[in-house]
């Protein structure tokens, strides 16, 4: 198994708390909970933690991120 990746959580330019999620999303100005993907642009509802879960394709609450590969 390739090394992990490790993502510094520091120092994120505009985002509310130290999530390592912020790393591949950006808050929508003036909406709460709203959150653009970097990777496919799609806006997910819901905060950072529903937000993660299109990243990790965890079914349920939101579609997928197309552009995350699996394991």
């Amino acid at each position: 198994m390739p090394p992990r990746e490790e993502f510094s959580t520091e120092g994120l330019e505009g985002a509310p708390s130290n999530d390592i999620g912020w790393h591949f999303g950006t808050p929508v100005p003036n909406v709460r909970g709203n959150i653009v993907c970097k990777l496919c642009g799609k806006v997910v509802k819901g905060g950072i933690t529903r937000f993660k879960e299109h990243i990790a394709h965890k079914t349920g609450n939101v579609a997928p991120c197309p552009n995350v590969t699996g394991m």
